[in-house]
């Protein structure tokens, strides 16, 4: 999935570095990695996000046409460049069409670690991040709810347990 902004002014490369590390820390799905062993499909979150999934390009000595075409010609091979297996599952470009000029910033997630909902809170907290840097104030983010792990086990234990009582309302509730 991606998603491509409109930035006012321009945007400082190391604080949106900065920014994108603290969202990736603070959501443990984007640091998932996905692989397949014996037929059957693992997955894995990485304490430390390994590479870097920004990257600035320099339009700003583009013509429009030309800014416009290599913009998008890129966006595809970034969305084109998400691996599963070595948990490249994020990657943030921020397009700099120079002073004066809106950039741009594309974001790509993997649709196996994000949603909906997902999205509106990753933008959120990269834009509270990146506000709070920009300001000189110390970034944080709220503080976490469950993780995948834990809502992982959650499920398995729920599987683990005796359902026929449950199954039967949803059969008959009229039935007690």
């Amino acid at each position: 999935q991606a998603m491509l902004l409109e930035v006012n002014g321009r945007l400082e490369e190391e604080k949106l570095r900065e920014a994108v590390g603290e969202v990736l820390r603070q959501h443990d799905g984007l640091r998932t990695r996905f692989w397949r062993e014996g037929g059957e499909w693992k997955a894995e979150i990485q304490r430390k996000k390994e590479g870097e999934p920004v990257e600035v390009v320099d339009l700003s000595e583009k013509e429009e046409e030309e800014s416009r075409e290599e913009m998008e010609t890129h966006m595809e091979g970034v969305q084109r460049s998400l691996k599963l297996e070595t948990g490249e599952l994020v990657k943030v470009v921020y397009y700099d069409r120079g002073e004066g000029q809106k950039g741009r910033l594309l974001l790509v997630i993997h649709h196996l670690v994000v949603d909906g909902v997902s999205w509106r809170i990753l933008l959120e907290d990269l834009q509270q991040v990146y506000q709070d840097l920009e300001t000189g104030r110390k970034a944080i983010l709220p503080a976490k709810t469950a993780s995948v792990i834990q809502w992982g086990n959650r499920i398995q234990e729920f599987q683990k347990r005796d359902l026929s009582e449950i199954a039967q309302y949803w059969i008959d509730p009229n039935e007690k």
